[in-house]
């Protein structure tokens, strides 16, 4: 049904590319001939479509005639695909045009295509954007321009009369009526409202946008090509209220907002004071924002990391490598797992034209990405990280391994052979979305049946889990398991839950919370990991990394700093001996995140519920009589800036385990399901 909806009387697909890239492209794309050849040798010219939806467009065929020789497309014929399929010794041959425009917009593509005149005209102040509509409300083209002057753009021969658009950042619109007799001069179309506001330089920080009063909250990074679905923006992943600012000569140095009042936030990540201030914009004026820079009030001798994050070489992002970096630079993160699906992306070159003054370690890996459903694995097999890997050109993708119809085992198997040192870690493994439940490997096992945490692996409905492949891995064999997701906040509770019942069970799989950011408008680093990195990591990270993760030296966070130390060392990760530990739990925080309540998990239940505050040192003895597992969490309320920093976030910290050996006997066991 969707298809039919989608379909469109159109024959060139124009695909568009981030303005903000070094080199801006643009795309038309057409289906030039479709055909199917028979086991006899005779050509027969396939049905076309193109479908337009909100979240892709496509090219599309027949794989046969259709019946009856009806050459509409609709519902009827729609459903006859689904009884066409090819015979032996047939083939289908599809032929493609494409054509490559210089230049982030439409017009760079249609002015190859289009053979009609050309509208000429001048514009007094850039960057701004023109779209040419028809008579009839469809638009023809557009244009982007980046520099004050002249511009030019094709028109299709038909076109008798066109209205033009003109648009900018700071919101004011010009519209024009223009008659077409040939090449015809638009003459010039004059702003008179730019609002332009100078940013401060040298200092690395995120600054944050809010309208106040009557002022909507802006849409910065806006490419203003003024796609709508449905009346409503069609965004991408420049878009936000906020730009990132890592401190060097490369930053954006101005950003154009509507006229009005705003509140501007300053931040620095986890470990910095936020700063803020008031601003009124008149219409035409220039203004500086003034602006103290957050200070660093925080300091941790651990390493803080993030081992999720995308950028523009996934399908399902568009923000350029440079502008990655620059964000994570901007939240004062240090480690950075590039994680592309279902491709291995080597960034360093893009890290390195950034010329940092404070260094982010980046280490390649890659998002295995399951999202067909087929005989070996009902409902894909979710989503999982693999780092550090290395990018090989000469292999597809990068060398990614294949990933449909698969088992969670198969992809461990081929992660073991071809990254012995690698760690696999189960992504946002719970999803509360039910569009999401594909994606979260829990919600289904890969087996349409969910985890059952209240239950041991050996039961049927998580034996599943224990399945060995040929190779003797099971689905179980992944490294760590990202229980704290950006996006899926809601879903950490059943997450932890899942968590503590596979330690309870004897499975020592490391805990991990990271963003999952896609784009300028989800937060980069939070949630964050901070890791215990051996004094060799700055020769190499990798290994430091792999082995600080395996050893469950590390805690994850959306907010508070916490340690667990027994007789002054690190217990995180530890295994500790006697019936009787104490441990000194101490929590940091910032005064804009809140904490206030620490539990501590053994084997898989609350020992203890407390309040504290931050900044102080709190002693607890965990008596047992068998072998046992503690695990700490720390949370608190998103308060107002907080929430406007980290929408949709709470603050929260859990420390990896602490194994406690209760009759010495240097030989830990299993309590068992909680």
């Amino acid at each position: 049904f969707s298809l039919t909806a989608g379909m469109m009387p159109a024959d060139w697909n124009i695909l568009v590319g981030s303005h903000v890239e070094p080199a801006p492209l643009s795309y038309g794309v057409q289906l030039a001939s479709a055909y199917l050849t028979d086991r006899d040798g005779v050509d027969h010219r396939l049905p076309q479509f193109l479908v337009t939806l909100p979240d892709y467009s496509l090219h599309g065929w027949m794989t046969r005639p259709l019946w009856l020789g009806s050459e509409k497309l609709g519902m009827m014929q729609m459903l006859q695909s689904q009884l066409m399929d090819l015979k032996v010794g047939e083939r289908m041959v599809v032929h493609f045009r494409m054509l490559v425009g210089a230049a982030a917009d439409v017009a760079a593509a249609t002015d190859q295509i289009y053979q009609g005149p050309t509208l000429r005209g001048s514009v007094n102040t850039a960057p701004v954007s023109l779209e040419v509509f028809a008579d009839d409300g469809r638009s023809v083209s557009q244009r982007r321009v980046e520099y004050p002057g002249e511009f030019s753009l094709t028109l299709p021969k038909e076109l008798m009369k066109a209205r033009v658009v003109a648009r900018s950042p700071w919101g004011e619109t010009v519209e024009l009526n223009q008659r077409i007799a040939g090449d015809t001069d638009l003459g010039a179309v004059v702003f008179r409202e730019r609002t332009e506001l100078r940013l401060p330089a040298g200092k690395a920080m995120k600054l944050s946008f809010f309208g106040l009063g009557n002022t909507p909250t802006p849409r910065l990074g806006d490419d203003l090509l003024n796609f709508r679905n449905k009346g409503q923006p069609v965004e991408h992943s420049l878009v936000s209220n906020s730009v990132s600012l890592a401190g060097v000569r490369s930053d954006p140095r101005v950003v154009f907002l509507p006229p009005g009042e705003y509140e501007v936030l300053a931040s620095r990540g986890l470990e910095h004071s936020v700063t803020t201030t008031r601003l009124e914009l008149k219409p035409g004026e220039v203004t500086s924002l003034e602006i103290d820079a957050p200070q660093r009030l925080l300091e941790s001798d651990w390493v803080s990391a993030d081992f999720h994050v995308h950028a523009g070489q996934s399908f399902d992002s568009t923000l350029p490598l440079t502008e990655r970096f620059r964000t994570f630079a901007a939240q004062d993160a240090k480690l950075l797992v590039l994680s592309e699906h279902n491709r291995i992306v080597d960034g360093r070159e893009a890290l390195a034209s950034l010329a940092l003054d404070t260094p982010i370690t980046l280490i390649t890996g890659s998002e295995l990405t399951g999202m067909a459903r087929t005989p070996v694995a009902p409902t894909s097999l979710g989503h999982s990280n693999i780092f550090p890997v290395a990018e090989r050109n000469e292999l597809f993708a990068g060398g990614a391994p294949r990933v449909e119809d698969r088992r969670l085992r198969d992809l461990i198997t081929d992660t073991r052979y071809r990254y012995p040192g690698a760690i696999f870690q189960l992504n946002h493994p719970r999803s509360q979305d039910a569009i999401d439940s594909d994606l979260s490997y829990f919600n289904h096992l890969s087996q349409a049946k969910p985890f059952e945490p209240v239950l041991p692996l050996t039961h049927p409905r998580n034996h599943s889990l224990l399945e060995p492949a040929s190779s003797g891995f099971r689905d179980i064999d992944f490294d760590a398991m990202e229980i704290l997701n950006g996006a899926e906040m809601d879903a950490f509770p059943i997450a932890l839950r899942d968590w503590l019942s596979l330690l309870n069970q004897g499975y020592r799989i490391r805990a991990t919370g990271n963003s999952d950011s896609h784009g300028m408008d989800e937060v980069v680093s939070v949630p964050r990991n901070y890791v215990k990195l051996a004094a060799d990591a700055e020769s190499s990270p990798e290994t430091a990394l792999v082995r600080a993760v395996r050893a469950g030296e590390l805690f994850l966070t959306s907010g508070p700093l916490l340690s667990i130390t027994h007789n002054g060392d690190n217990a995180m990760g530890q295994e500790l001996q006697g019936g009787s530990i104490a441990l000194t739990i101490r929590v940091d925080a910032v005064p804009w995140v809140d904490v206030s309540t620490l539990r501590l998990y053994v084997n898989g239940r609350t020992y203890l519920e407390r309040s504290i505050v931050p900044g102080q040192d709190y002693s607890e003895i965990v008596h047992v009589k068998r072998d046992s597992v503690a695990v700490v969490e720390v949370s608190g309320e998103a308060g107002r800036v907080y929430q406007k920093l980290f929408p949709g976030l709470q603050p929260v910290a859990v420390s990896n385990p602490v194994y406690i050996d209760a009759d010495s006997d240097g030989q830990w066991l299993p309590p068992g399901v909680p």
